[in-house]
Parts: C-alpha cells; sequence; structure tokens
C-alpha cells in the first residue's frame, strides 16, 4: 500500500513537471516575436525548464528506477494534456490565442 502512495505522488509530480515544461515552452514561444533578443530567451527558457525538470526526476526517483519512470509516463502524459488545452483554447475562441500575440499593452 506504501509502494502505490510513492507511484501516485510520482505520477502526479511527473504531471506537474511536464505542465511546467511544456507549459513554460508555450509561453516561450509565444514571447519570441516581442523579445529583443529572442535567440537569448529560448536558449534561457531552455535551460530553466531543462534544469528544474532534471532536478525533479532526481529527486522524484532517489535510487528507485520505479518511480521515475512512472514519473517519466506522468511527463509524457502532461505533453497531450497541454496540447489538449491549447487546442481547446484556440477551439473556444478562433484567434485569441494567436491574436493575443499581437496586441500591444501597455
Amino acid at each position: 500500500m506504501n509502494d502505490m502512495w510513492g507511484y501516485t505522488l510520482a505520477l502526479m509530480a511527473g504531471i506537474m513537471l511536464g505542465i511546467f515544461f511544456f507549459g513554460g515552452l508555450w509561453w516561450t514561444a509565444r514571447r519570441i516575436p516581442f523579445a529583443r533578443r529572442p535567440s537569448l530567451l529560448v536558449l534561457l527558457s531552455f535551460f530553466a525548464r531543462s534544469v528544474v525538470v532534471m532536478a525533479g526526476f532526481w529527486l522524484i526517483g532517489f535510487g528507485q528506477w520505479q518511480r521515475f519512470i512512472v514519473c517519466l509516463g506522468g511527463f509524457v502524459l502532461a505533453r497531450f494534456i497541454v496540447n489538449l488545452w491549447v487546442k481547446t483554447a484556440e477551439k473556444k475562441e478562433p484567434g485569441k490565442v494567436v491574436e493575443d500575440l499581437y496586441e500591444i499593452k501597455p
């Protein structure tokens, strides 16, 4: 029973790490047109997201490959969750996700 809680928490942590990583990727992609140095934005975003995710995997796995695999499964599942979220937002208000990119905000 104790192992089941550990696997459940590893799955949830993997989903959270995946949402952080792929949500951050989406956020970065939306900000590229407005960045003064887009290559620096992409590079720093990639390194920051990668460091957080690798540290998370290391802490969650903590020497147990089974928890690491479950966490990785949650990470991959989060990719589909973020993808579905973005597509749903686009279907609700067509063009809104893209239009927000080009809206000038003070």
